[in-house]
């Protein structure tokens, strides 16, 4: 027999194919190959496991960059790719480690890319946690992806992704996705498929769209200027949403600055000018006035200015007055009132404070009005 096909080291127990000195048991050596294509009879390996059908197994190495070896499941009459299966009894597959400790064991990184897969949806990932006899895959199962250190220094876990179904005995099909950070299961995000699209931070019953169990923070933003298209944010503190400030006619301004210009009055006297404002939806506060005439004095008389706003019924209202006196000659005159306009969900209104100083021009008052 020609020794380069079989060669028999009797005296080490060894054989060697096509090669005439085998260093080891079995040594088979062949020619540097890229995998044959499927659907090919002939191989490229060097080595074959060859079924009864039209399935093999192929063993090889690398013709070029970066050289290494493969095991090849080959289908050797149809242009249809085959499994290859590892361990199919049990046990597990340790890639760059000696004695791996679950089904693939891996030491160092990874990279998984869906990119060159042809399917319509291309899960670089696809973790099944629901099966038959198995499990339901709901919260209480606990499935998830976890991170943990090993180092001797903070050892244990770091996050946590958790993912199933929202029951915890049997399934519902309504589903969810959690996010932990630290050394236990905390849950600071929850996302659930059953409440309308809500997500929860700190929370896992979310109410709202976003529903935050604790503080926000925003850090530094741009200034708005003078733009007058933004919105003030608001906390309704029965239900702990927050929006945006906006009254029932859609304005979003929670401070509103209006002159009122209000000629041939009675004299310097207005008593009730009806501004059409809802009392229930803003406050009117008087800031500032203009009286266009010349007033009548006296030289022991003096006539101090009262001008303020009020609630009538459902609206604010106006009064005007220099009290004993009239304009001279009793021409009917004119106002110029500023106003500030409040939106109310920014105001509180706390008790009034009454107190007799008993004739001193200093005061104090018992303490901070209730309420502040």
């Amino acid at each position: 027999m020609d020794g380069n096909t079989l060669s028999v080291d009797a005296a080490n127990n060894r054989v060697g194919i096509g090669t005439v000195s085998p260093t080891n048991k079995l040594v088979v050596t062949g020619t540097n190959a890229q995998p044959s294509a499927m659907g090919t009879a002939n191989t490229n390996a060097t080595f074959r496991v060859d079924g009864d059908t039209s399935h093999s197994l192929d063993f090889g190495t690398y013709t070029t960059t970066p050289f290494g070896s493969y095991i090849s499941s080959q289908n050797k009459a149809s242009a249809t790719t085959l499994p290859l299966v590892l361990n199919p009894g049990g046990g597990n597959v340790g890639i760059g480690v000696n004695a791996p400790t679950s089904k693939l064991h891996v030491e160092g990184s990874q990279l998984l890319n869906a990119a060159v897969t042809t399917a319509q949806t291309k899960n670089a990932l696809d973790i099944n946690v629901g099966q038959d006899g198995f499990s339901f895959g709901n919260r209480a199962e606990n499935f998830g992806i976890n991170m943990r250190s090993s180092s001797s220094a903070a050892t244990g876990p770091i996050s946590r992704i958790n993912f199933g179904d929202v029951a915890t005995s049997s399934a519902t099909g309504n589903r969810y996705l959690s996010f932990s950070v630290g050394q236990t299961p905390n849950e600071l995000m929850y996302l659930t498929d059953s409440n309308s699209g809500r997500v929860g931070i700190g929370t896992t019953s979310p109410a709202t769209k976003l529903d935050i169990n604790g503080n926000l923070r925003i850090g530094t933003t741009t200034g708005t200027s003078s733009s007058s298209n933004v919105s003030t944010l608001v906390r309704d503190n029965t239900t702990g949403e927050v929006k945006a400030v906006t009254s029932p006619n859609g304005n979003q301004a929670i401070l509103n600055s209006i002159v009122y210009t209000l000629s041939n009055v009675n004299g310097d006297f207005i008593s009730d000018y009806d501004t059409k404002i809802n009392a229930a939806d803003y406050t009117v506060v008087v800031t500032g006035c203009f009286f266009g005439n010349a007033l009548n004095v006296s030289q022991n008389l003096y006539s101090p200015l009262n001008i303020y706003a009020y609630i009538s019924g459902t609206t604010w209202r106006l009064y005007a007055d220099y009290p004993g006196t009239t304009s001279q000659n009793n021409t009917n005159g004119t106002w110029q009132i500023y106003c500030l306009v409040i939106n109310n969900s920014i105001i509180k209104n706390i008790n009034p404070v009454s107190q007799n100083l008993g004739g001193s021009s200093t005061g104090v008052a018992p303490g901070q009005p209730a309420g502040l």
